[in-house]
């Protein structure tokens, strides 16, 4: 019996550790030079699916990039820029923006790999391959070179996606602000369909006029500060009924739907936010609340 159980495990172990798991890699031989200098790396490229993947950690150090860990996903952080990589992935977010590509991140003897030319070019740099020479050239406009080698900022700034108050500071907020005089219901609402990405704090109910009524709070990670980032009258917009009807349209059936709410999309207009999924394919769907126009339809095949 106890034979029987090991011999079930080892057949799933392959299965529950697959997405770290990096098949048929072999090793790049290549040479890399960021703005005419040669970079070495502790954890040697390799090449995946005819793809260049290199250390995520010793990327980041040259562009001056900060890293947020949220396990399995990684934000990478440079000004104004923000990447979000899953392992075992091919789906990323740049700037709130959903983008697909070709090799996903890996794990290779505890470093964290990815697409040379994704991460690169992500980060603003411009990337030659010289197939003769198997050398990779990348430039990047104002990134200076220190000659040693540890070039990572200890002392970064706060990073990340910027998160909401908690259920009781944000009920004080909108109750002490006279934002609602009734509140029917408060959930966390991500942005643009990731929970890794902005979530604001969403309090629905009556304002004085006994209209139903949805706002949202942000929170600042580095003062504390409160604040509204948008608001809505439910009766102006379309209800969730009228959002799967619209979806119908397209194919999308409510079993297949996994999430759906409201929440800004820029600055004075809200959407719904809407993830379903069949067994080989996730549909992201954005419909403007006024209009019901879908705004951002993605389809991925897993």
């Amino acid at each position: 019996m106890n034979r029987y159980i090991l011999l079930l495990l080892l057949m799933f172990i392959p299965i529950m550790t697959f997405p770290t798991m990096v098949i048929g890699y072999s090793p790049a031989n290549i040479k890399i030079y960021i703005n005419e200098k040669k970079i070495t790396f502790d954890e040697d490229p390799i090449v995946v699916n005819g793809r260049i993947l290199v250390p995520l950690r010793k990327i980041a150090e040259i562009f001056f990039a900060s890293i947020d860990w949220k396990d399995p996903q990684v934000l990478v952080k440079k000004g104004d820029v923000e990447v979000i990589l899953t392992i075992g992935s091919s789906k990323a977010f740049i700037n709130r923006k959903i983008v697909f590509f070709e090799q996903p991140p890996v794990i290779v003897n505890g470093r964290t790999m990815v697409s040379l030319r994704f991460i690169t070019e992500a980060l603003g740099a411009k990337v030659v391959w010289d197939s003769r020479m198997r050398i990779v050239k990348i430039s990047s406009e104002g990134l200076e070179l220190p000659g040693n080698e540890n070039l990572y900022k200890n002392n970064v700034p706060l990073i990340g996606p910027v998160r909401g108050p908690d259920f009781e500071e944000a009920k004080a907020y909108v109750l002490s602000h006279k934002l609602l005089k009734d509140i029917e219901n408060m959930q966390y609402t991500p942005i643009r369909f990731s929970e890794f990405l902005d979530t604001y704090t969403m309090i629905a109910g009556k304002d004085e006029f006994d209209r139903n009524k949805a706002l949202w709070l942000k929170k600042d990670k580095y003062t504390g500060q409160v604040v509204e980032v948008d608001s809505v009258m439910i009766d102006e917009g379309i209800d969730e009924e009228r959002v799967y009807f619209i979806l119908e349209q397209k194919g999308i059936i409510r079993e297949m739907v996994q999430k759906i709410y409201l929440a800004p999309y820029n600055e004075g207009n809200v959407c719904w936010y809407v993830v379903a999924r069949t067994n080989d394919k996730e549909y992201y769907y954005c419909l403007d609340f006024k209009t019901g126009v879908i705004v951002i339809e993605n389809i991925n095949t897993i």
